[in-house]
């Protein structure tokens, strides 16, 4: 193998990933923002009388994670596998791209179910939605946008193999 191959290799092993992690940052600013521009432009925002603070609601959340999540992570992760040009996509394949987001999502959702338990021992059974659960979603939502997109991938593969003649 040359050493313009190994190259090409450590960067569709050790980079590409990364790069799809790091996708996640900008995703959760990107989701921030766009609930905040929701729920002050629509009217969703819900006043708290007691703490006398807002809070942004659900539907103002779920629209932004549709609107900004799904999109983004869904070409990042189709941009990735050009990249890749992996002539046959495998469950390894998804399991390397998204090694950094299970790891991440693991570490939130334990700190998530900690915080929650915590809320429920305080006598505090009204959950307000985190930070934390709302990066947790985000990491969720981009290894399932991979696993659609490499669905799709093999998918196109097969039909692509059995339309040619052999």
């Amino acid at each position: 193998m040359s050493a313009t191959g190994r190259i090409q290799q450590a960067v569709r092993l050790f980079v590409l990933p990364f790069l799809y992690f790091a996708s996640v940052l900008p995703v959760f600013i990107g989701v921030v923002a766009t609930t905040v521009i929701v729920e002050e432009q629509i009217g969703l925002y819900r006043y708290n009388a007691e703490s006398g603070i807002g809070s942004y609601g659900n539907i103002a959340l779920l629209t932004s994670l549709l609107v900004v999540v799904c999109p983004v992570f869904g070409l990042t992760s189709w941009m990735i596998h050009r990249l890749e040009s992996v002539p046959h996509l495998t469950l390894t394949d998804h399991l390397r791209r998204c090694a950094f987001h299970y790891v991440f999502t693991t570490i939130l959702g334990t700190m998530f179910a900690v915080e929650f338990v915590g809320n429920l021992l305080a006598s505090d059974p009204i959950y307000v939605v985190s930070r934390i659960m709302v990066a947790w979603v985000i990491a969720g939502c981009a290894i399932v946008m991979d696993a659609l997109v490499s669905v799709q991938q093999r998918r196109r593969f097969a039909r692509a193999t059995e339309g040619s003649p052999g």
